[in-house]
């Protein structure tokens, strides 16, 4: 299974907007880590393309708030300016995250 595999419309750079979440290949194994890795690609797909988002895992990978806003920004590209985002004012990055998500 590919990455493009997981993403109907194929993946798309920042802003893609909608579509289903999740167009899975009837081979995938419903095991605990396969349903984790496909969760991962997923968002690897949707935040492709913007700045200082590398997402590899759960935990690191989003510290300091900019994966959560690329994720909300690529369905609500309209809502904030992602580009004006930076990555040492954490708490300002998830309350906005949370916030439009709301």
């Amino acid at each position: 299974m590919t990455t493009n595999d997981l993403c109907w419309p194929p993946c798309s750079g920042a802003g893609g907007g909608g579509g289903p979440l999740f167009a899975l290949s009837s081979s995938l194994k419903s095991s605990a880590n396969s349903i984790k890795e496909v969760l991962l690609q997923w968002c690897q797909c949707r935040t492709r393309g913007y700045q200082g988002v590398k997402i590899e895992n759960f935990s690191t990978s989003w510290n300091d708030g900019l994966a959560f806003c690329a994720l909300i920004h690529h369905f609500y590209p309209d809502a904030f300016d992602f580009d004006k985002l930076d990555p040492k004012n954490r708490r300002q990055n998830f309350d906005l995250a949370f916030r439009t998500a709301e």
